[in-house]
């Protein structure tokens, strides 16, 4: 397939190793032409390897809280074709908006899903982050998208992966395993505590060793001048569990949230 009209395109978003962006009628011999379509462009910094490994996550994860793949430049791997979906993302959309304590369960219960379907693929996701959430503002549907540093689950992983402010505490460890569900875990913490407060659980969240001292410090302490509803704080503590063979796993908060 071609990409038609490049330079017509419309950047919706940028990352570190693409682009992405967004028109009508982008792509030959589409199956349904007249929807909007999101295309991921590779920045050149990005290797051949790295690109193929999210075109294949892509193609690999299925879910319907997970952002749809629809094809790739299979000639020199240069984009990757989604459906466009939502008006916002996550991290927009709590810039904008107050959330109610049946919206946050609702938004993050789809999230853990979405998480769920993804480790049931053979893969972790990565760089779980509210930028990475996609919503729909009138029905408050999500998609979970951003595959670019996805990793299967039987491959180690060298280098630490994710963003400032959800690297869970074990990633500045000497000799830790950078990558489990734990780690991921801790990152959707990040997000619980995103959607009930609007903010991050420090005031520095790009310190990433900032993090550390949430169980080293005093709960009650940590609580306080936190609007956090009684019934989150629990969890709040077990996925901010600094010892990752303590923190809680997917299948607890699935136990907490569900539809």
């Amino acid at each position: 397939m071609q990409l038609k009209n490049k330079q017509s395109l419309t950047k919706i978003d940028e990352g570190l190793q693409a682009d992405v962006q967004m028109k009508k009628y982008q792509i030959y011999e589409l199956p349904y032409k007249d929807l909007y379509y999101a295309i991921k462009i590779f920045k050149e910094t990005t290797t051949q390897d790295e690109r193929i490994g999210e075109i294949q996550a892509s193609q690999k994860i299925k879910s319907k809280y997970i952002i749809v793949y629809v094809c790739h430049d299979e000639e020199k791997f240069e984009w990757i074709l989604y459906e466009k979906f939502g008006d916002y993302n996550l991290q927009q959309y709590l810039q904008h908006f107050k959330l109610e304590q049946y919206h946050v369960n609702y938004i993050f219960t789809q999230i853990i899903e979405g998480y769920y379907d993804i480790l049931q693929s053979g893969y972790y996701h990565c760089d779980l982050k509210t930028a990475n959430v996609l919503v729909d503002s009138s029905t408050l549907q999500i998609k979970i998208c951003d595959l670019g540093f996805a990793n299967q689950i039987q491959q180690k992983i060298k280098s630490r992966r994710g963003s400032r402010g959800y690297f869970a505490p074990e990633f500045f460890l000497d000799g830790a395993n950078f990558l489990n569900e734990k780690t991921e875990v801790f990152a959707m913490g990040v997000i619980l505590y995103q959607l009930l407060t609007n903010e991050f659980p420090y005031n520095n969240q790009n310190n990433c060793q900032k993090w550390i001292q949430i169980t080293k410090s005093n709960w009650k302490d940590f609580w306080k001048n936190k609007r956090i509803p009684q019934q989150y704080k629990e969890i709040i503590q077990n996925v901010f569990e600094m010892d990752p063979n303590k923190r809680c796993n997917i299948n607890y908060l699935q136990n907490i949230f569900h539809f």
